[in-house]
């Protein structure tokens, strides 16, 4: 609102001075062309500021040359004096509209960034926008933190390639080139990144081409927690493994009839102690069909009848 006030202040004062400069030039001196020129400052300026709402200020100045032969003391105003007002009133018009457009367009262009703005800082991955030479232009915040670096520290200095081990630049240009130079299917692949404090970590990375531009966008997501699940997991099911194995190697004593096994002590023990206490395996119970069948198949015919 403040802004709005002092430029039309400036406007109205550049229309005092319009208007003054007219009567002297015109009253006493008879000039009627060269001091005209300074009209079209508040014209375009008004226009510019204020759009078609500045068209008033144009309509003014060529109303105000179209005095002029009053102020000189002939009357009618002559050819080129209408010819002026006429030239003022278009310029207006024009300006005012081309200004409204510009608006209009900038405020889409902001509505658009604040669009896509809102995706790239929402994603989980982190994103960089690249160069053609590879020189980072723009990242979003998750990058940020993956990095351990601050935009201020990236945007502008330091090329993506910084941000991986040389054992995985060879695929990482493979797939960059690619999709640059042609609309390839590339997979999405696994690298290892390294961030600002040298810790390295286990990467997907993605990358596409910026249709129109010569910039790129790598999307980057950590999976570094899944893959150190992987491997307990796998470094849990490879121990219990060896413990089964080391369990039931060789030869079990185990009774014909109840199943129990003898342990090293000469303690007879159920199947299920046996193993439990010498793995980390652990039971559920459960009844199958045929003990089932043999045990209460009885009762639940009789049951059911």
């Amino acid at each position: 609102m403040k802004k709005s006030h002092w430029r039309a202040s400036i406007i109205l004062a550049l229309l005092v001075l319009a208007t003054s400069i007219t009567f002297f030039m015109r009253r006493y001196f008879g000039v009627t062309i060269v001091y005209s020129h300074f009209f079209y400052v508040p014209i375009v300026l008004s226009a510019y500021w204020f759009g078609i709402k500045g068209i008033p200020t144009g309509i003014y100045l060529s109303f105000l040359t179209l005095t002029g032969g009053f102020m000189e003391g002939r009357g009618v105003s002559g050819t080129e004096d209408i010819l002026r007002a006429l030239i003022m009133i278009s310029v207006s018009l024009l300006t005012s509209k081309m200004s409204e457009t510009i608006k209009g367009q900038s405020q889409k262009l902001e509505v658009s960034e604040s669009f896509y703005k809102a995706i790239l800082e929402s994603s989980g991955a982190g994103i960089i926008v690249s160069n053609e030479d590879t020189t980072i232009v723009l990242v979003n915040n998750q990058f940020e933190r993956l990095s351990g670096l601050s935009r201020s520290q990236i945007e502008g200095k330091l090329s993506f390639k910084e941000f991986f081990l040389e054992e995985d630049l060879e695929t990482l240009f493979r797939h960059y080139h690619s999709r640059r130079e042609a609309e390839r299917d590339e997979k999405i692949f696994e690298a290892k990144f390294v961030n600002g404090d040298n810790i390295v970590r286990d990467v997907l990375v993605n990358i596409a081409a910026i249709k129109g531009t010569n910039k790129s966008v790598i999307n980057i997501e950590d999976i570094t927690p899944l893959k150190e699940l992987k491997n307990e997991r796998e470094s849990l099911s490879k121990r219990l493994e060896e413990a089964l194995a080391k369990v039931l190697s060789g030869f079990i004593p185990i009774c014909a009839s109840c199943k129990r096994i003898k342990t090293e002590t000469g303690e007879w023990v159920p199947v299920e102690t046996y193993i439990t206490k010498r793995s980390e395996a652990q039971f559920s119970h459960g009844i199958c069909p045929e003990c089932k069948e043999r045990l209460y198949g009885s009762y639940l015919r009789g049951k059911g009848n």
